[in-house]
């Protein structure tokens, strides 16, 4: 079966295009990097060196743009552990660093520690429907200049799986490539076979930090792949409108793009549709609300007209607790987004709005991707499942209990949930136990079978060795 979820006609992609590449040939943005500077320069931009405030012509934005390959992959540890980003794939993320820990059943958040980022990793790497594991928190515990590139260390350390985090500057960029490099060999062995893409947030509206542009440089001056996703902020760091919030997150997107071209033609690129809305009554950003879910479709197709891979936040919730809401918002705006043929999803495990992360919440997001999955499958029809045989034979008023077709379809044919419950009420009395609770009880097992094998996730003597180098750590 065959899906296809459209919002914006053609014409209005082409809309959406123009205002934004106006954009940057009118308005500019703000670069405040010399070395992008002086790369942009050479090839025609207009620079105000005074306000490092960048102009674009269209001849830059149309090469940029064109004959952009769309199809690339990650590789975990094993190469076995594939995230394809090509049409008609989708990959699922565990969040790549949330500022908090959640214990969901006694509702209490903390300042997080490098053992609940351990944990969280460990629990990624054993659900069969998160394919990129996140950092999932940022500990405390490790000193601010060190701890992107230590997480790093620990992601790498335990899950054999590709891997998300966030990387703060050009030097961590440099280390945590380093890092790479050793695992997988060579530089050119790396490029085939890349861990993860780095994540560029331009400051909306219409600038960038000099860190980001660093790290975006490293990556791909090393030809690994690059994820832009500005997070533009209707009625607050973007215009009050949708179209026009598209339209300035589409310029900003682009204009990492144009940049990472002109460093490397070839770089892997993934569209980041990740627009939100300022909500009015609370002044807190969304991750649930309808328009997020709309702004994600229309990214979806705006980034397919640029022929780049595409992720959307979708699958989230303002929810702070596993309720209703929460699997309202989650379930539908993730299973629009992949009917549409979105390419990645994030980021799954976070509590409400960027609020913390939560391992229980993460085990009940891999069961509701369980169930999206299933509808994205679709069913086959033809003359063998019409059964017109089989219905024959069993005639008026019979039953198909144990018919050929049962037998041998019921666990195909039909998804069986493993957290979620399908109880009559007695049942339900007698267990008497919500979703939070029954998924406690998944992560707490999922995290004893890693342990019972975590000999197989330690790094040859060599590369360990290595990797403390790089760090600059004897014990990490």
């Amino acid at each position: 079966m065959k899906f296809k979820l459209n919002i914006l006609t053609k014409e209005q992609i082409k809309n959406i295009d123009r205002i934004s590449r106006d954009i940057l040939i009118e308005i500019g943005i703000k670069i405040p990097n010399k070395k992008t500077l002086d790369i942009l320069y050479d090839y025609g931009a207009k620079i105000d060196k005074n306000n490092s405030v960048v102009r674009f012509n269209e001849d830059i934005i149309s090469k940029a743009i064109k004959r952009i390959n769309r199809s690339y992959s990650l590789y975990g540890r094993d190469l076995k552990n594939i995230a394809n980003f090509s049409e008609g794939n989708f990959n699922f993320l565990s969040t790549a660093g949330q500022y908090k820990i959640v214990n969901t059943l006694k509702s209490e958040r903390r300042t997080p520690k490098l053992e609940d980022l351990i944990n969280g990793v460990r629990l990624a790497d054993l659900l069969d429907n998160i394919n990129i594991v996140g950092a999932f928190v940022m500990p405390n515990d490790i000193e601010v200049e060190k701890r992107d590139i230590i997480s790093a260390y620990h992601l790498l350390r335990n899950t054999k799986k590709p891997i998300a985090l966030w990387i703060n500057t050009g030097n961590s960029a440099r280390k945590i490539i380093s890092m790479f490099e050793a695992i997988r060999g060579s530089k050119e062995s790396l490029k085939k076979y890349p861990f993860c893409y780095a994540f560029i947030e331009t400051v909306s509206p219409l600038q960038y930090t000099s860190d980001s542009l660093d790290i975006l440089y490293e990556f791909a001056n090393s030809g690994l792949p690059l994820g832009f996703g500005p997070m533009a902020m209707t009625f607050a760091t973007a215009p009050g409108t949708l179209a026009g919030t598209l339209a300035i997150e589409n310029a900003e997107i682009l204009s990492g793009i144009i940049i990472a071209r002109l460093i490397n033609k070839n770089v892997p690129i993934c569209y980041w549709g990740i627009q939100h809305i300022l909500d009015i009554q609370t002044c807190n950003i969304s991750f649930g609300s309808p328009e997020q879910i709309l702004m994600g479709l229309a990214s979806i197709q705006l980034g397919k007209h640029y022929k780049v891979a595409v992720g959307t936040n979708t699958g989230i919730s303002d929810a702070i607790y596993p309720d209703s809401q929460s699997g309202v918002e989650r379930g539908v705006t993730a299973s629009l987004a992949l009917l549409a043929g979105c390419n990645i999803f994030g980021h799954q495990g976070i509590v409400g709005a960027d609020q913390g992360a939560s391992l229980i919440q993460l085990y009940i997001d891999n069961e509701t991707i369980d169930y999206i999955k299933r509808i994205k499958k679709g069913f086959e029809v033809n003359d063998n499942t019409l059964s017109f045989d089989e219905i024959k034979q069993v005639g008026i008023g019979g039953n198909f209990l144990v018919s050929n077709s049962t037998l041998n379809n019921f666990r195909k044919e039909v998804w069986l949930p493993k957290l979620f419950k399908r109880n009559n009420w007695e049942t339900w009395e007698k267990e008497n136990k919500g979703i939070a609770e029954r998924a406690l009880k998944g992560v707490e097992e999922k995290l004893k079978n890693f342990r019972d094998m975590e000999e197989q996730y330690i790094f040859d003597a060599s590369i360990e060795k290595e990797l403390k180098r790089i760090i600059g750590l004897q014990e990490i």
